[in-house]
């Protein structure tokens, strides 16, 4: 009885002194954005609660569990004045998209305030740079289980996937989709197969970053996961992750046949990639035309953009002309021309600050040792230049790649200023007599 009450004891005190050291919270919401997303679009299986499906209880259920770790984490000092307003002005554009979409009556559900609650309680209280890259696996893992939930779910008979299919578009692999049954491309709950490879590709790029059984899970897992998409844009952003990882590493830095062997190698990526778009691609998959009409939409409203609901008008329009030119999406495969598109020119600058500010404070970080914040800074960089990864409304997988290169950098930074002020403080050793 008593080793059972001392057991107990102890148990409870290190639970207590570990909710309040590491920042639990932040893994409770790296891990919801994929669970949330899995939940919704498994829902036609899964019974509803006062008329919302399961995705939409657990954001809700998250963001309070997540809630709770924060009031008893006793988090480092702040984050660095750069990464607490390039947060603030992701806060910001979810404000405005909110408000926006609730002017224009567009429907929207109630997990949109995750967004704001995340990310309040990530400026105030934020994850130390240890939080932070543990983060990063445990989000890789959250996708992987998620992904793999539905493939198996879905083959048995056990899951019906609502509002996507199991796949999507024409499969550019046959072979590969007959060993499972499937003659598309996979898309799982993610919503498209472009959408589904660029988390499958940041699994890797996070992957590629950890060490031992970690690095093989989830590289082979997300290269899976990848292969079934057969997502191009996803492979390019992977492989830009995991050039910058690669060359920033030790191995390459302390040797400089090795480092100018990688740059090679990276050269002859470079123009392999270049030579595909020239002579098999030249129009990205007819995003050029994307570029173009989108481009075209802003000019409509150049200050404060057309919104939703233009966007939403303006793509059916097209879709019921005889033209033959049609808008086969309704974003501008390209995060920069959607959000000029939409929100117009002063929320487009804010956007295009963000990115350059992220990879700014990557490449400071750098200096630092930290090299996964860059790595998903060039993730980030070739998938919102070729889709459309996020709306900036909802607490979305592919949000969370941008959220931990922020904080990844940031962190770092603080750390570099702490050990800086720890050899300050240090006693200088006598010299001998």
């Amino acid at each position: 009885m008593d080793r059972t009450l001392e057991f107990t004891t102890s148990t409870k005190t290190w639970l207590i002194s570990f909710t309040r050291s590491r920042a639990v919270y932040f893994w409770v919401l790296l891990a919801l954005a994929p669970v949330m997303q899995g939940a919704h679009f498994f829902s036609t299986r899964l019974p509803s609660f006062r008329g919302q499906d399961p995705g939409i209880w657990l954001g809700l259920l998250g963001v309070g569990a997540a809630l709770a770790f924060w009031v008893v984490f006793r988090g480092p000092r702040a984050l660095v004045l750069p990464a607490r307003l390039t947060l603030s002005g992701i806060l910001l554009i979810w404000a405005f998209r909110s408000l926006e979409l609730r002017l224009e009556g567009i429907a929207t559900n109630y997990t949109q305030i995750v967004v704001g609650a995340a990310l309040a309680l990530i400026i105030i209280r934020p994850p130390s740079l240890l939080d932070a890259r543990i983060g990063s696996t445990i989000f890789a893992y959250s996708v992987l289980v998620v992904g793999a939930v539905s493939i198996v779910g879905t083959l048995l008979g056990i899951i019906t996937i609502n509002s996507a299919n199991l796949s999507d578009g024409g499969s550019r692999l046959p072979w590969l989709n007959s060993l499972i049954g499937m003659d598309t491309r996979w898309s799982g709950p993610f919503g498209h197969s472009n959408l589904a490879g660029l988390l499958a590709a940041s699994v890797v790029v996070i992957g590629g970053s950890v060490k031992g059984a970690n690095r093989w899970l989830l590289v082979t897992g997300g290269t899976a996961l990848l292969a079934l998409t057969q997502s191009r844009t996803a492979i390019l952003a992977a492989i830009a992750g995991l050039v910058v990882l690669s060359l920033s590493g030790n191995h390459f830095t302390d040797n400089r046949w090795r480092l100018r062997a990688a740059w090679v190698a990276t050269a002859v990526l470079i123009v392999t990639a270049i030579s595909y778009v020239v002579l098999f691609d030249p129009t990205f998959g007819g995003r050029t035309d994307a570029w173009s009409q989108f481009l075209g939409l802003w000019m409509r409203s150049p200050l404060a953009g057309v919104g939703e609901k233009g966007v939403l008008t303006f793509v059916a329009d097209w879709r019921g002309s005889t033209s033959g030119d049609v808008v086969h999406h309704a974003h501008g495969h390209n995060l920069l021309i959607d959000g000029f598109a939409r929100q117009g020119l002063i929320f487009g600058l804010l956007i295009l600050s963000i990115v350059v500010s992220t990879g700014i404070a990557a490449g400071r970080a750098l200096s630092s040792g930290e090299r996964l914040s860059a790595s998903l800074f060039a993730f980030i960089v070739i998938a919102g230049a070729l889709e459309t990864p996020f709306y900036w409304t909802y607490w979305d997988s592919l949000l969370m790649p941008l959220i931990l290169s922020i904080l990844l950098s940031g962190a770092a930074l603080v750390q570099r200023d702490v050990d800086r002020e720890s050899r300050c403080h240090s006693p200088t050793p006598q010299a001998l007599t």
